[in-house]
This record gives C-alpha cells, structure tokens and sequence, in this order.
C-alpha cells in the first residue's frame, strides 16, 4: 500500500532533523586515544577562519592546587581533582552533575566509555595504596575497585591510564605494567619494566601492542628503555635502549612508528614490530607531549614548534612562537590546526593556533591562568584548559 504523499513529506523531514542533530564528539581519555597522540579526528566546528574568535565561556575552581585534564562522554566533562577526586561537569557553564570520592585521592585523568568512567588513585601513605576505580558515568556510581600492588616498590604516581577493546591500561611508576579487564576490574597481566629506581611514564596503546617508556628516580648513567607488550597477554616483544638521559614524557605511536623524547633534547623513533632505531633528532629539551597526525610529529621545543616527518625525522617547518612566548601544554592536533598554550616572560599566556601544513599562526587567543603549567583538550568546539586547580572553558 503506497504511503500517502502528506505522510512521506512528514517522514523525510523526521529524518533530516534526526540527521541534523549534533553527535557528541569525544575526547574519551587522556591524549584523546590510547595511542596518546593529542589527536581529536572528530573534530569539525573550530577551523582556521573562526579560531581566532574563541573566549572565555567559563571558568571553575576544581581543586586547590591540582585539577587533569579534561575528558569528554557525550553530553559532560570529568576530570579529577584534589578537592573532589572525580567531577562530572556541564559543558555548557561547569556546574557540577556529581562528584565523587572514589579510590583513594591523587587520581589522575579519567578515561571513559560505554557508560563507564575509569580512574586511577593514589595514596602516599600508610601504605601507599594504589586503586582502579569503574565508575557509571551518568551517576558517579562506583561500579568496582581493583587495589594495584601495595608497596612502596609498587607506587603508582603515573595515573593516566590507556583503554583499549574492553582493557584498561596502567602504567605504575614503579616499574609495574597492569591490564584490566574493564568489565570486573580483574587483572588480565601483569608485567615489569625493572628492578629498583626504575620509573615508568604512562602507557600508549596501538597495533595490538602496549608500550612504556621508562626513567630513573635518581642517579647513575644505566639506560633508559622503551618496552613494547603484547596487549592480549603480556608478554614482552622488544626492549630497546634509548639513552642515558631520562626520557619523562610517554611515548606515543603513529602508524609503523613509535615516538619518545629525551632530556638530552633528542627525538627518536623506533619501529613499533621490531623496536629498531628507525631515525634520531637532536631539536633540544621537549617538556610538553608532542601531538602526532597523518606522517608529521609536532614537537615543541622552547619557544619554537616543529614539525618532523615520521617516516624520516626531517624538518617539515619551524615555527618561532610569537612574543617571545614559550609551550606550557601538550600540543593537540585538531581539523588541520596545532594548538597549545604558550606563555611569555610576562606571564601572559594565550591559545595559539597554527596551520598544520606551514605552521602559520592563525590565532592568538589570550586567556587568564595561573601557573606555567597546563593541560590542553579540545573537543566539539571547546577548548578547555586544567592549570593549577582551575578549568577554563573557551568556545565561539
């Protein structure tokens, strides 16, 4: 039986508003995936001819000193912080939908999804207690807890943790590789990157591999490592010895290839199968997360922004930042831009936005922090900034 004409016209315009309606776009965990490559794919409202228009929307004071990053599950905000250990916030103004004190305190970014919200928490003392908590996402209710290794041998200080087809991935900075099965919180492996003094930077997920790298709590010239696990079991595929200067940033895969930076200035990359060195760059000393997309590693160096070619490590453009302004964040890479945070003499600080392909400026935007230290996330059109206890909130 043929659908009236009156009906059909009803049900296409149905459809076009339901085709309309805006998707979420996420940035689900720290580094937006559990590569860690400060790359938000979604992202299509800020663009080279708007960002410049970018303000401040909001601001909330989270913690005392202390605030991460931002993560995004549809329609809300959660970071940690040292007040309420998990929030999840409004996007539209901040205002608090819950929070929760989950785990233990010192909880670092949370990452999140299929309604669930992960974290990693920390206690110092009595007996440095280290949790994993599962939380629903909607409530803030805790769904279960998984005590890590209680020792001082096992002290987790690394919190960002990387989720990956149904496992949650972290990385304790004594040496302890842990996955999780996200579902129960039941430990699925367990492996370790050395013996005494040997701390680990937080772990990057790709190709069915886990990789950490790795530096040392004090003194001595022994090498620094990059270690790759298989992600199912466990086990170790390679170790490759990168340096006697520590290496205090997490390594980040892209394609064949995974990244590290050193202390000693230098940028290496290794073949992610066979852990060999596949190119070397001294560029001087990287204090921020690079972010890396398509064939190009943006890495910040002092007052400078590079871009290097995966394949090869050759230059692709230098950027000076202007004003003599320096990175205080991670770069993110989002719809053919490279944003970060940079930060003069003066302390005046604002969100510099540059082409990809030449790293032309195109945006200065400043914005009141405090600190010269922050997290950058950037999603839906947002930007958002975690500096010394504080969220910052910018939008068109």
């Amino acid at each position: 039986m043929p659908i009236p004409r009156f009906l059909s016209l009803a049900l296409l315009a149905a459809a076009a508003c339901a085709s309309t309606t805006p998707a979420f776009a996420k940035w689900p965990q720290e580094g937006y995936s559990a590569a860690k490559g400060q790359a938000n794919t979604d992202e299509a409202t800020l663009t080279a001819r708007n960002v410049a228009g970018l303000q401040l929307k909001w601001q909330r004071q989270l913690g005392q000193f202390y605030a991460s990053a931002v993560t995004q599950a549809g329609p809300q905000l959660l970071a940690c912080s040292n007040l309420f250990d998990v929030s999840a916030l409004k996007l539209g103004s901040g205002a608090s939908k819950w929070d929760q004190l989950a785990g233990v305190g010192n909880c670092g970014t949370p990452a999140t999804a299929g309604g669930q919200t992960f974290l990693v928490s920390s206690a110092l003392s009595p007996n440095y207690r280290n949790v994993v908590s599962a939380l629903d996402t909607a409530s803030g209710h805790v769904l279960w807890e998984t005590d890590l290794p209680a020792s001082s041998s096992d002290m987790g200080l690394n919190a960002d943790p990387a989720l990956s087809q149904g496992r949650l991935y972290v990385s304790s900075n004594r040496g302890q590789v842990v996955a999780l099965d996200t579902a129960t919180g039941q430990q699925a492996w367990r492996s370790t990157t050395g013996g005494n003094g040997v701390m680990n930077n937080d772990p990057a997920v790709a190709g069915g591999r886990v990789f950490v790298s790795t530096w040392l709590e004090c003194c001595g010239n022994g090498a620094r490592k990059l270690h790759a696990y298989d992600a199912a079991t466990g086990a170790e595929l390679w170790a490759a010895e990168v340096a006697t200067s520590n290496m205090q940033r997490p390594a980040q895969p892209l394609g064949d290839k995974v990244v590290v930076t050193t202390d000693s200035g230098l940028v290496n990359a290794y073949d992610a199968a066979t852990g060999a060195l596949s190119w070397s760059r001294t560029v001087g000393f990287v204090d921020h997360a690079m972010a890396l997309h398509g064939q190009a590693v943006y890495v910040p160096v002092g007052t400078s922004v590079l871009a290097l070619d995966a394949a090869t490590g050759n230059t692709l453009w230098t950027r000076q930042l202007p004003s003599g302004q320096g990175a205080i964040s991670n770069l993110v890479w989002a719809n053919g831009l490279v944003y970060l945070l940079a930060q003069n003499a003066s302390s005046e600080t604002a969100v510099v936005a540059l082409k990809a392909g030449n790293g032309k400026p195109v945006a200065s935007v400043p914005v009141s922090i405090s600190g010269s230290y922050a997290r950058l996330s950037l999603s839906d059109g947002m930007v958002y900034i975690s500096a010394n206890g504080t969220l910052s909130a910018l939008g068109l």
